[in-house]
Protein backbone atom coordinates (compact mmCIF):
# COMPACT_ATOMS: atom_id res chain seq x y z
CA UNK A 1 0.00 0.00 0.00
CA UNK A 2 1.48 3.18 -0.99
CA UNK A 3 1.40 5.65 2.43
CA UNK A 4 2.02 8.72 0.17
CA UNK A 5 -0.75 8.33 -1.55
CA UNK A 6 -2.71 8.19 1.99
CA UNK A 7 -1.53 10.77 3.48
CA UNK A 8 -1.56 13.20 0.61
CA UNK A 9 -5.44 12.02 0.36
CA UNK A 10 -5.47 12.72 4.09
CA UNK A 11 -4.15 16.05 3.83
CA UNK A 12 -6.68 17.13 1.27
CA UNK A 13 -9.34 16.16 3.22
CA UNK A 14 -8.27 17.94 6.33
CA UNK A 15 -7.97 20.81 3.69
CA UNK A 16 -11.03 20.98 2.77
CA UNK A 17 -12.59 19.94 6.00
CA UNK A 18 -10.91 23.23 7.34
CA UNK A 19 -11.89 24.93 3.91
CA UNK A 20 -15.86 24.33 4.43
CA UNK A 21 -14.78 25.03 8.31
CA UNK A 22 -13.56 28.71 7.53
CA UNK A 23 -16.69 29.43 5.02
CA UNK A 24 -19.36 28.27 7.38
CA UNK A 25 -17.66 30.31 10.51
CA UNK A 26 -17.43 33.64 8.18
CA UNK A 27 -21.14 33.12 7.08
CA UNK A 28 -22.35 32.43 10.71
CA UNK A 29 -20.57 35.72 11.75
CA UNK A 30 -21.95 37.41 9.14
CA UNK A 31 -25.67 36.34 8.51
CA UNK A 32 -26.21 34.40 12.43
CA UNK A 33 -26.80 31.07 13.56
CA UNK A 34 -30.13 31.45 12.63
CA UNK A 35 -29.84 32.65 9.25
CA UNK A 36 -27.11 29.80 8.69
CA UNK A 37 -28.94 27.19 10.17
CA UNK A 38 -32.28 27.48 9.34
CA UNK A 39 -34.58 25.25 7.21
CA UNK A 40 -35.56 26.50 3.70
CA UNK A 41 -38.04 29.89 3.60
CA UNK A 42 -41.44 29.74 2.13
CA UNK A 43 -42.48 32.08 -0.48
CA UNK A 44 -44.82 34.97 1.45
CA UNK A 45 -44.95 38.18 2.85
CA UNK A 46 -42.55 39.67 5.30
CA UNK A 47 -44.39 42.91 6.07
CA UNK A 48 -47.86 44.21 5.23
CA UNK A 49 -49.50 44.58 3.16
CA UNK A 50 -49.86 48.26 4.47
CA UNK A 51 -52.58 50.23 3.44
CA UNK A 52 -51.59 53.96 2.19
CA UNK A 53 -54.55 56.30 1.43
CA UNK A 54 -57.68 54.95 0.91
CA UNK A 55 -59.79 57.38 -1.35
CA UNK A 56 -63.17 56.97 -2.59
CA UNK A 57 -62.19 56.02 -6.09
CA UNK A 58 -58.67 54.47 -5.52
CA UNK A 59 -56.21 52.42 -3.40
CA UNK A 60 -52.47 52.65 -2.40
CA UNK A 61 -51.01 48.99 -1.00
CA UNK A 62 -47.46 48.02 -0.31
CA UNK A 63 -45.82 44.76 1.07
CA UNK A 64 -42.75 43.52 1.10
CA UNK A 65 -41.73 40.01 0.30
CA UNK A 66 -39.17 37.10 2.43
CA UNK A 67 -37.14 37.04 -1.23
CA UNK A 68 -37.14 39.37 -4.43
CA UNK A 69 -40.21 38.53 -6.10
CA UNK A 70 -42.72 38.97 -8.58
CA UNK A 71 -46.23 39.75 -7.40
CA UNK A 72 -49.86 40.38 -8.72
CA UNK A 73 -52.66 41.29 -7.03
CA UNK A 74 -56.47 39.52 -7.27
CA UNK A 75 -59.06 41.84 -6.30
CA UNK A 76 -62.88 40.75 -5.61
CA UNK A 77 -62.50 38.09 -8.12
CA UNK A 78 -60.49 39.95 -10.54
CA UNK A 79 -56.88 39.75 -11.46
CA UNK A 80 -54.90 42.87 -11.37
CA UNK A 81 -51.59 43.87 -13.45
CA UNK A 82 -48.65 42.76 -12.25
CA UNK A 83 -47.37 45.08 -8.93
CA UNK A 84 -44.46 47.10 -9.11
CA UNK A 85 -41.59 45.48 -7.62
CA UNK A 86 -38.28 46.36 -6.53
CA UNK A 87 -36.21 44.01 -5.12
CA UNK A 88 -38.65 42.84 -1.94
CA UNK A 89 -40.70 46.17 -1.74
CA UNK A 90 -44.13 45.48 -4.00
CA UNK A 91 -46.36 48.09 -4.58
CA UNK A 92 -50.07 48.37 -6.39
CA UNK A 93 -52.34 51.55 -7.16
CA UNK A 94 -56.23 49.93 -7.55
CA UNK A 95 -58.36 52.78 -9.57
CA UNK A 96 -61.64 53.26 -10.73
CA UNK A 97 -62.88 51.84 -7.45
CA UNK A 98 -66.47 52.58 -6.19
CA UNK A 99 -67.08 55.04 -3.17
CA UNK A 100 -68.65 53.39 -0.19
CA UNK A 101 -67.76 49.77 -1.08
CA UNK A 102 -66.06 46.86 0.49
CA UNK A 103 -63.22 45.16 -1.20
CA UNK A 104 -61.63 41.82 -0.49
CA UNK A 105 -57.54 41.30 -2.34
CA UNK A 106 -55.19 38.16 -2.10
CA UNK A 107 -51.89 39.00 -3.16
CA UNK A 108 -49.65 36.22 -5.24
CA UNK A 109 -46.49 35.72 -4.71
CA UNK A 110 -44.47 33.61 -7.29
CA UNK A 111 -40.04 33.86 -6.03
CA UNK A 112 -37.18 31.34 -6.25
CA UNK A 113 -38.58 29.43 -3.39
CA UNK A 114 -41.92 28.34 -5.30
CA UNK A 115 -45.72 30.02 -5.63
CA UNK A 116 -48.24 31.15 -2.78
CA UNK A 117 -51.52 32.81 -2.61
CA UNK A 118 -51.51 35.10 0.18
CA UNK A 119 -54.41 36.74 2.23
CA UNK A 120 -57.22 37.48 2.06
CA UNK A 121 -57.07 41.08 3.06
CA UNK A 122 -59.65 43.70 2.66
CA UNK A 123 -60.37 47.52 2.75
CA UNK A 124 -63.60 49.34 2.29
CA UNK A 125 -63.50 52.79 0.13
CA UNK A 126 -65.20 56.18 1.93
CA UNK A 127 -67.74 57.53 0.60
CA UNK A 128 -67.69 60.34 -2.25
CA UNK A 129 -68.66 63.66 -0.71
CA UNK A 130 -67.31 62.57 3.17
CA UNK A 131 -68.15 65.89 5.98
CA UNK A 132 -68.35 63.48 8.92
CA UNK A 133 -65.45 61.36 9.73
CA UNK A 134 -62.75 60.55 12.16
CA UNK A 135 -58.52 59.56 12.35
CA UNK A 136 -55.98 58.95 14.73
CA UNK A 137 -52.92 60.09 15.44
CA UNK A 138 -50.35 58.89 17.71
CA UNK A 139 -45.92 58.81 17.68
CA UNK A 140 -42.86 57.89 19.38
CA UNK A 141 -42.93 54.28 18.88
CA UNK A 142 -39.16 53.19 19.07
CA UNK A 143 -37.69 51.14 21.11
CA UNK A 144 -34.84 51.61 23.76
CA UNK A 145 -32.52 48.94 22.42
CA UNK A 146 -30.97 48.76 19.28
CA UNK A 147 -32.12 44.73 19.36
CA UNK A 148 -35.88 45.32 18.96
CA UNK A 149 -36.30 42.27 20.47
CA UNK A 150 -34.15 43.51 23.59
CA UNK A 151 -36.47 46.19 24.32
CA UNK A 152 -38.20 46.81 27.29
CA UNK A 153 -40.96 49.01 26.02
CA UNK A 154 -42.41 46.84 23.22
CA UNK A 155 -45.28 46.30 25.57
CA UNK A 156 -45.85 49.72 26.14
CA UNK A 157 -46.24 50.10 21.89
CA UNK A 158 -48.81 47.06 22.47
CA UNK A 159 -50.85 48.38 24.68
CA UNK A 160 -51.52 51.48 22.88
CA UNK A 161 -52.28 49.62 19.21
CA UNK A 162 -54.92 47.28 21.30
CA UNK A 163 -56.62 50.84 22.51
CA UNK A 164 -57.00 51.94 18.62
CA UNK A 165 -57.89 48.54 17.63
CA UNK A 166 -61.03 48.83 19.76
CA UNK A 167 -61.83 52.83 17.63
CA UNK A 168 -60.58 50.99 14.58
CA UNK A 169 -64.13 50.59 12.86
CA UNK A 170 -65.12 53.89 13.26
CA UNK A 171 -61.91 55.61 11.53
CA UNK A 172 -60.31 56.08 7.94
CA UNK A 173 -56.55 56.14 9.03
CA UNK A 174 -53.81 56.48 11.58
CA UNK A 175 -51.30 59.42 11.44
CA UNK A 176 -47.73 58.21 12.84
CA UNK A 177 -45.59 61.23 14.13
CA UNK A 178 -42.53 59.33 13.03
CA UNK A 179 -39.53 57.57 15.38
CA UNK A 180 -41.52 54.61 14.00
CA UNK A 181 -38.16 52.43 15.26
CA UNK A 182 -35.03 52.76 17.21
CA UNK A 183 -32.89 51.79 14.11
CA UNK A 184 -34.46 52.49 10.99
CA UNK A 185 -31.69 51.24 8.59
CA UNK A 186 -32.09 47.64 10.63
CA UNK A 187 -34.39 45.07 8.57
CA UNK A 188 -35.01 43.51 12.23
CA UNK A 189 -36.25 47.02 14.00
CA UNK A 190 -39.16 47.17 11.28
CA UNK A 191 -39.65 43.15 11.83
CA UNK A 192 -40.67 44.36 15.18
CA UNK A 193 -43.12 47.02 14.56
CA UNK A 194 -45.11 45.26 11.69
CA UNK A 195 -45.34 42.13 14.32
CA UNK A 196 -46.71 45.07 16.82
CA UNK A 197 -48.94 46.99 14.33
CA UNK A 198 -50.45 44.06 12.71
CA UNK A 199 -53.61 44.74 14.77
CA UNK A 200 -54.11 47.87 13.39
CA UNK A 201 -52.36 48.30 10.39
CA UNK A 202 -54.52 45.13 8.58
CA UNK A 203 -57.85 47.36 10.06
CA UNK A 204 -56.61 50.69 8.97
CA UNK A 205 -54.27 53.05 6.14
CA UNK A 206 -51.29 53.41 8.16
CA UNK A 207 -49.82 57.25 7.40
CA UNK A 208 -46.92 58.13 9.07
CA UNK A 209 -43.66 60.95 8.89
CA UNK A 210 -39.92 59.90 8.49
CA UNK A 211 -38.53 60.88 12.20
CA UNK A 212 -35.12 61.03 13.35
CA UNK A 213 -34.91 57.48 14.06
CA UNK A 214 -36.04 56.06 10.42
CA UNK A 215 -32.81 56.70 8.63
CA UNK A 216 -33.26 54.75 5.95
CA UNK A 217 -35.52 56.65 3.54
CA UNK A 218 -35.39 53.66 0.93
CA UNK A 219 -36.88 51.51 3.74
CA UNK A 220 -38.97 54.05 4.95
CA UNK A 221 -40.18 55.23 1.74
CA UNK A 222 -40.23 51.84 -0.51
CA UNK A 223 -43.28 50.28 2.39
CA UNK A 224 -45.33 53.34 3.46
CA UNK A 225 -47.62 55.86 1.55
CA UNK A 226 -44.93 58.01 -0.84
CA UNK A 227 -47.20 59.27 -3.88
CA UNK A 228 -44.37 62.20 -4.75
CA UNK A 229 -41.21 61.62 -6.16
CA UNK A 230 -38.07 64.09 -6.49
CA UNK A 231 -35.39 62.79 -9.26
CA UNK A 232 -36.49 60.04 -9.52
CA UNK A 233 -36.63 59.02 -5.85
CA UNK A 234 -39.59 58.69 -3.46
CA UNK A 235 -39.82 61.87 -0.95
CA UNK A 236 -41.60 61.37 2.39
CA UNK A 237 -42.93 64.93 2.08
CA UNK A 238 -46.94 64.79 0.28
CA UNK A 239 -50.19 66.31 1.02
CA UNK A 240 -53.82 64.56 0.01
CA UNK A 241 -56.90 66.25 0.38
CA UNK A 242 -59.41 64.16 2.48
CA UNK A 243 -63.07 64.74 2.97
CA UNK A 244 -63.33 68.26 4.21
CA UNK A 245 -59.80 68.70 5.25
CA UNK A 246 -56.45 69.31 3.72
CA UNK A 247 -53.08 67.41 5.15
CA UNK A 248 -49.25 68.38 4.51
CA UNK A 249 -46.80 65.77 5.70
CA UNK A 250 -43.18 67.94 5.90
CA UNK A 251 -40.13 65.46 6.36
CA UNK A 252 -37.48 67.30 8.21
CA UNK A 253 -34.86 64.32 9.09
CA UNK A 254 -31.83 64.17 7.96
CA UNK A 255 -31.12 61.24 5.44
CA UNK A 256 -28.73 58.50 6.52
CA UNK A 257 -27.97 60.10 10.03
CA UNK A 258 -29.78 60.18 13.37
CA UNK A 259 -29.66 63.84 14.24
CA UNK A 260 -32.25 65.80 16.47
CA UNK A 261 -31.65 69.36 14.48
CA UNK A 262 -34.13 70.33 11.48
CA UNK A 263 -32.51 70.01 7.93
CA UNK A 264 -32.97 73.10 7.08
CA UNK A 265 -32.21 72.71 3.51
CA UNK A 266 -34.71 70.29 3.20
CA UNK A 267 -37.22 72.31 5.22
CA UNK A 268 -36.38 74.86 2.89
CA UNK A 269 -37.05 73.04 -0.25
CA UNK A 270 -40.50 72.04 0.75
CA UNK A 271 -41.79 75.68 1.96
CA UNK A 272 -43.18 75.85 -1.64
CA UNK A 273 -45.30 73.02 -1.98
CA UNK A 274 -46.79 73.97 1.71
CA UNK A 275 -47.73 77.44 0.87
CA UNK A 276 -49.17 76.54 -2.41
CA UNK A 277 -51.17 73.05 -1.08
CA UNK A 278 -52.47 75.73 2.17
CA UNK A 279 -53.36 78.45 -0.86
CA UNK A 280 -55.43 76.01 -2.83
CA UNK A 281 -57.02 74.96 0.11
CA UNK A 282 -58.22 78.11 1.37
CA UNK A 283 -59.10 78.73 -2.39
CA UNK A 284 -61.51 75.85 -2.15
CA UNK A 285 -62.84 76.39 0.91
CA UNK A 286 -61.83 73.56 2.66
CA UNK A 287 -62.08 74.54 6.50
CA UNK A 288 -59.84 72.11 7.80
CA UNK A 289 -55.93 72.04 7.38
CA UNK A 290 -53.43 69.78 9.37
CA UNK A 291 -49.80 69.37 9.27
CA UNK A 292 -47.65 66.20 9.98
CA UNK A 293 -43.82 66.85 11.10
CA UNK A 294 -41.96 64.89 13.55
CA UNK A 295 -39.86 67.78 14.88
CA UNK A 296 -42.49 70.23 17.05
CA UNK A 297 -42.25 73.86 16.82
CA UNK A 298 -43.16 74.46 20.76
CA UNK A 299 -42.78 72.35 23.57
CA UNK A 300 -41.56 72.10 26.89
CA UNK A 301 -39.76 68.81 26.84
CA UNK A 302 -36.71 67.25 26.58
CA UNK A 303 -35.89 69.89 23.48
CA UNK A 304 -37.94 72.86 23.90
CA UNK A 305 -39.41 75.18 21.50
CA UNK A 306 -37.20 74.89 17.94
CA UNK A 307 -36.46 78.38 16.66
CA UNK A 308 -36.10 77.15 13.31
CA UNK A 309 -39.75 76.14 13.13
CA UNK A 310 -40.98 78.67 14.80
CA UNK A 311 -39.31 81.63 12.31
CA UNK A 312 -39.75 79.45 9.00
CA UNK A 313 -43.05 77.61 9.56
CA UNK A 314 -45.01 79.38 12.02
CA UNK A 315 -45.67 82.27 9.98
CA UNK A 316 -47.02 80.66 7.60
CA UNK A 317 -49.81 78.11 9.48
CA UNK A 318 -51.16 81.86 11.22
CA UNK A 319 -51.22 82.75 7.48
CA UNK A 320 -53.09 80.04 5.60
CA UNK A 321 -55.13 79.44 9.00
CA UNK A 322 -54.21 75.79 9.55
CA UNK A 323 -55.82 73.97 12.00
CA UNK A 324 -53.52 71.62 14.11
CA UNK A 325 -49.95 71.13 14.06
CA UNK A 326 -48.63 67.41 14.63
CA UNK A 327 -45.99 66.54 15.90
CA UNK A 328 -43.68 64.44 18.15
CA UNK A 329 -39.65 64.11 19.27
CA UNK A 330 -40.35 64.98 22.80
CA UNK A 331 -41.62 61.65 24.55
CA UNK A 332 -44.97 63.30 25.76
CA UNK A 333 -48.38 64.65 25.45
CA UNK A 334 -48.22 68.42 25.05
CA UNK A 335 -50.96 70.89 23.85
CA UNK A 336 -49.30 74.47 22.48
CA UNK A 337 -51.57 77.02 21.30
CA UNK A 338 -50.68 80.37 19.28
CA UNK A 339 -52.67 82.89 17.27
CA UNK A 340 -55.36 80.30 15.99
CA UNK A 341 -53.33 77.50 15.86
CA UNK A 342 -52.83 74.30 17.37
CA UNK A 343 -49.83 72.14 17.98
CA UNK A 344 -50.06 68.73 19.09
CA UNK A 345 -47.12 66.77 20.53
CA UNK A 346 -47.88 63.45 20.20
CA UNK A 347 -44.86 61.24 21.44
CA UNK A 348 -46.43 58.93 23.80
CA UNK A 349 -47.01 55.86 21.69
CA UNK A 350 -44.12 53.45 23.43
CA UNK A 351 -41.07 55.14 23.48
CA UNK A 352 -39.07 55.57 27.15
CA UNK A 353 -40.15 58.50 28.63
CA UNK A 354 -37.78 61.85 28.56
CA UNK A 355 -37.81 65.00 30.22
CA UNK A 356 -41.29 65.93 31.58
CA UNK A 357 -43.76 68.72 30.32
CA UNK A 358 -42.40 71.67 31.86
CA UNK A 359 -38.52 71.35 31.21
CA UNK A 360 -37.82 73.61 28.81
CA UNK A 361 -39.76 77.16 28.07
CA UNK A 362 -43.05 77.09 26.12
CA UNK A 363 -44.79 80.71 26.62
CA UNK A 364 -47.54 78.80 24.47
CA UNK A 365 -47.97 75.32 26.52
CA UNK A 366 -51.65 74.99 27.48
CA UNK A 367 -51.40 71.43 28.60
CA UNK A 368 -48.74 68.07 29.23
CA UNK A 369 -48.38 65.47 30.71
CA UNK A 370 -46.13 61.95 30.42
CA UNK A 371 -48.24 59.41 29.16
CA UNK A 372 -48.58 56.77 26.49
CA UNK A 373 -51.43 57.53 24.67
CA UNK A 374 -53.42 58.17 21.04
CA UNK A 375 -55.41 61.23 19.84
CA UNK A 376 -58.85 60.65 17.95
CA UNK A 377 -59.68 63.18 15.95
CA UNK A 378 -63.47 63.47 14.91
CA UNK A 379 -64.52 66.27 11.20
CA UNK A 380 -67.59 67.31 11.24
CA UNK A 381 -68.46 70.87 9.11
CA UNK A 382 -68.74 72.68 11.77
CA UNK A 383 -66.09 71.79 14.30
CA UNK A 384 -62.98 69.56 14.78
CA UNK A 385 -62.98 67.65 18.35
CA UNK A 386 -59.84 65.74 19.62
CA UNK A 387 -59.96 63.51 22.64
CA UNK A 388 -56.62 62.09 24.17
CA UNK A 389 -56.78 58.35 25.18
CA UNK A 390 -54.49 56.65 27.89
CA UNK A 391 -54.20 53.04 26.99
CA UNK A 392 -56.64 52.02 29.63
CA UNK A 393 -58.87 54.22 27.81
CA UNK A 394 -58.80 56.81 30.36
CA UNK A 395 -59.58 60.47 28.77
CA UNK A 396 -56.35 63.18 29.39
CA UNK A 397 -57.86 65.57 27.35
CA UNK A 398 -60.49 66.97 25.18
CA UNK A 399 -60.51 70.16 23.43
CA UNK A 400 -61.83 71.52 20.04
CA UNK A 401 -60.41 74.08 17.81
CA UNK A 402 -62.19 76.88 19.83
CA UNK A 403 -61.51 75.57 23.08
CA UNK A 404 -57.79 74.57 22.28
CA UNK A 405 -56.54 77.99 24.01
CA UNK A 406 -58.31 76.81 27.33
CA UNK A 407 -56.07 75.16 30.05
CA UNK A 408 -59.11 73.44 31.24
CA UNK A 409 -59.26 69.38 31.00
CA UNK A 410 -62.39 67.65 30.63
CA UNK A 411 -62.19 65.76 34.19
CA UNK A 412 -63.16 69.15 35.28
CA UNK A 413 -66.02 72.12 35.21
CA UNK A 414 -65.66 74.72 34.75
CA UNK A 415 -62.65 74.72 32.63
CA UNK A 416 -61.38 78.21 34.00
CA UNK A 417 -62.12 78.13 37.68
CA UNK A 418 -62.04 81.28 40.51
CA UNK A 419 -61.99 81.39 43.95
CA UNK A 420 -65.75 81.91 44.26
CA UNK A 421 -66.49 78.82 41.77
CA UNK A 422 -67.76 74.83 43.25
CA UNK A 423 -65.15 72.88 41.08
CA UNK A 424 -66.68 69.10 39.93
CA UNK A 425 -63.70 66.60 39.03
CA UNK A 426 -65.37 63.85 37.17
CA UNK A 427 -63.33 60.49 36.92
CA UNK A 428 -64.91 57.42 34.93
CA UNK A 429 -63.53 55.11 37.05
CA UNK A 430 -64.64 54.35 40.73
CA UNK A 431 -62.10 55.67 43.90
CA UNK A 432 -60.92 58.63 45.46
CA UNK A 433 -59.45 62.34 44.70
CA UNK A 434 -55.83 62.54 45.79
CA UNK A 435 -55.27 66.47 45.89
CA UNK A 436 -53.44 68.87 47.76
CA UNK A 437 -52.66 73.17 46.90
CA UNK A 438 -49.62 75.02 45.60
CA UNK A 439 -46.99 72.13 44.92
CA UNK A 440 -48.58 69.51 46.88
CA UNK A 441 -49.46 70.80 50.28
CA UNK A 442 -52.04 69.92 52.78
CA UNK A 443 -55.28 72.37 52.11
CA UNK A 444 -56.76 73.77 54.82
CA UNK A 445 -59.13 71.92 56.98
CA UNK A 446 -61.77 74.14 56.04
CA UNK A 447 -61.53 73.32 52.64
CA UNK A 448 -62.01 69.48 53.19
CA UNK A 449 -64.95 67.93 51.80
CA UNK A 450 -67.16 65.46 53.72
CA UNK A 451 -65.51 62.24 53.92
CA UNK A 452 -62.11 63.26 53.45
CA UNK A 453 -59.06 61.87 54.41
CA UNK A 454 -55.44 63.05 54.94
CA UNK A 455 -52.81 60.83 53.11
CA UNK A 456 -49.74 59.28 55.18
CA UNK A 457 -47.75 61.96 53.97
CA UNK A 458 -49.10 64.67 54.80
CA UNK A 459 -49.03 66.95 52.38
CA UNK A 460 -52.45 65.91 50.62
CA UNK A 461 -55.83 64.77 51.19
CA UNK A 462 -58.29 62.19 50.03
CA UNK A 463 -61.92 62.70 48.71
CA UNK A 464 -64.08 60.08 47.76
CA UNK A 465 -65.64 59.70 44.25
CA UNK A 466 -69.28 59.53 44.60
CA UNK A 467 -71.47 57.69 41.69
CA UNK A 468 -72.90 60.62 39.23
CA UNK A 469 -76.65 60.93 38.73
CA UNK A 470 -76.46 59.42 35.22
CA UNK A 471 -74.84 56.58 36.15
CA UNK A 472 -71.82 57.20 34.17
CA UNK A 473 -69.19 58.41 35.76
CA UNK A 474 -67.92 59.76 39.61
CA UNK A 475 -67.07 62.70 40.30
CA UNK A 476 -65.99 65.22 43.93
CA UNK A 477 -66.90 68.28 44.59
CA UNK A 478 -64.06 70.63 46.22
CA UNK A 479 -64.22 74.61 46.93
CA UNK A 480 -64.88 77.47 46.73
CA UNK A 481 -61.71 78.85 47.97
CA UNK A 482 -62.79 82.33 48.92
CA UNK A 483 -60.95 84.16 51.93
CA UNK A 484 -58.64 81.12 52.53
CA UNK A 485 -54.76 81.56 53.65
CA UNK A 486 -52.62 80.82 52.32
CA UNK A 487 -54.15 82.12 49.37
CA UNK A 488 -54.89 78.54 47.04
CA UNK A 489 -53.62 79.34 43.55
CA UNK A 490 -53.28 75.51 41.86
CA UNK A 491 -54.74 72.45 43.16
CA UNK A 492 -52.58 69.66 42.41
CA UNK A 493 -54.48 66.47 41.90
CA UNK A 494 -54.23 62.38 40.63
CA UNK A 495 -57.22 59.94 41.39
CA UNK A 496 -56.12 56.69 43.28
CA UNK A 497 -58.89 54.21 41.97
CA UNK A 498 -60.27 51.66 43.75
CA UNK A 499 -58.21 48.79 42.55
CA UNK A 500 -55.08 50.53 44.33
CA UNK A 501 -53.78 51.73 40.55
CA UNK A 502 -53.15 55.73 40.15
CA UNK A 503 -54.08 57.61 36.98
CA UNK A 504 -52.03 60.63 35.79
CA UNK A 505 -51.15 63.66 37.55
CA UNK A 506 -52.89 67.20 36.66
CA UNK A 507 -53.21 70.56 37.57
CA UNK A 508 -56.03 73.09 37.77
CA UNK A 509 -55.22 76.84 38.14
CA UNK A 510 -57.27 78.88 40.74
CA UNK A 511 -57.76 82.34 39.24
CA UNK A 512 -58.56 85.32 42.09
Amino acid sequence: MNLSIIRSGISKVRLLSFAIFLFVSLLFVILGPKTVFCAPQKSGLKWGPIMGLISSEDASIKWTTIVPAKCSVICNGQTIADAKSPNIFHEIFLEKLIPATSYEYFILVDDSNGSAKVGPFSFRTPPKHLTNWNFLVYGDTRGNNQDPNASTNNVDHEKVIKAMERLAPSNYFCIHTGDLVDRGERYDNWDKFFQIVEPLSKKLPILPIRGNHDISPEIFNNIFYSPLSEESQKTAWYGFRFGNAQFVFLDLSLDGKNDVKVNLSKLKSQIPFLERVLEQANNDNIPWKFVVLHQPPFSSGRYGCNDTLVSELVPIFEKYQVTCCFSAHCHLYERSFRNGVTYIVSGGGGAPFQEPPGSKPNANSVLGMQSHHFLAVDVSPETVNFTVYAPDGEVIDSFNQKTAGLPGNPCWSPAQPSEKDSIVITSKRPGKLHWGINGWTLPPLSTWSEGSEKWSDGKAIETPLVATTDGKGFQSQIGPFQNILPQIKEIDCVFHYSDNTWGKDFKIIVNP
